[in-house]
Order: C-alpha cells, then sequence, then structure tokens
C-alpha cells in the first residue's frame, strides 16, 4: 500500500472523479514538455484547495478555469448551458470536484491503522496567472487537459517533526 501520492495517482483520481461526477474526460496533454511550458494560466483559473489529516496528511490543491467549473455544474445541475452557470456555483462545482478525487486519493492511502481521516472543507482562490509557468514545471504537479482546457493538481505533503 503506497504512503505517497504520485503523479500517476492524482491523474487516475481526477479522470475517475470527472466520470463519475459530470461525464468528462481528462486526458494528458499532446506533450507534456509543451503543457510545463505553457506561460498562460488558463483563463480566469480558480485555486481549490483543501487540508488533510490522518493516513496522510496534507493540502491537496487543483488549479483550472472558471469555465471547467461551469461545466462540471451544468453538467450536475442539468442545466442546457455551461455559460449560464455563475461563479458561485462554479466555484462550489471545482471543490466538489477535489473533494471527490481526495477522497479518491485518501481510499488508497488507508491502511488497518488509519481509523478517521479528516478533510477540511474546500477553499476556492483566484490564481494569479503569473504563477501557472512556475507550477506546471514543477514534478510533483499533474497536468492534464480537459475539454475546458488546462488544469494541474498537486500534493503538499506536511511536513512532521
Amino acid at each position: 500500500m503506497p504512503t505517497t501520492l504520485d503523479i500517476r495517482m492524482m491523474e487516475q483520481a481526477v479522470s475517475d472523479a470527472l466520470e463519475t461526477m459530470a461525464f468528462a474526460a481528462v486526458w494528458p496533454p499532446d506533450s507534456l514538455d509543451d503543457a510545463r511550458s505553457i506561460s498562460a494560466s488558463p483563463p480566469q483559473a480558480v485555486c481549490v484547495s483543501l487540508d488533510i489529516q490522518g493516513g496522510w496528511t496534507g493540502r491537496i490543491e487543483l488549479v483550472a478555469s472558471l469555465a471547467l467549473g461551469q461545466m462540471l455544474a451544468a453538467n450536475m445541475l442539468g442545466v442546457a448551458s455551461p455559460q449560464e452557470v455563475d461563479v458561485a456555483h462554479a466555484t462550489d462545482a471545482m471543490g466538489e470536484l477535489l473533494n471527490v478525487t481526495s477522497g479518491l486519493l485518501m481510499r488508497q492511502l488507508l491502511d488497518e491503522r488509519t481509523s478517521r481521516i479528516d478533510m477540511s472543507l474546500p477553499l476556492a482562490n483566484t490564481f494569479q496567472p503569473s504563477e501557472w509557468a512556475t507550477l506546471a514545471r514543477r514534478d510533483d504537479v499533474c497536468v492534464m487537459e480537459s475539454e475546458a482546457g488546462l488544469l494541474a493538481i498537486c500534493a503538499h505533503e506536511a511536513v512532521t517533526a
């Protein structure tokens, strides 16, 4: 049983969560080198994060365009056009995507000694476009494409003394 989160685990968890929640898909960029070299962040990017304590302790972050949240919310709410979805519902949908993704990841890290996992509520913040190039180049970040553009997920394991 793994004790840390790796990029393949994160990619699979996001893929499974999107497929389950919204019948949507993600895939690796045509070229990971191209995706990592993109200096422009997804338009109207949002960073959704949550903290976890239990079998694994740290923070998981998802960065994507507001358009991804609108697409998710439209699919979940049965709205005909994603453009009809307001910012609040779009960021809530992105938070739910992160909740489901994090739950799938934590299930992989559970063992018989872990009796409880605490997850915070997802927090959504605007993402500064100037941060995308640095984020996308990091080795611990999984960059993927979706119908709504690029997205990135990463996990920051807490350092325990």
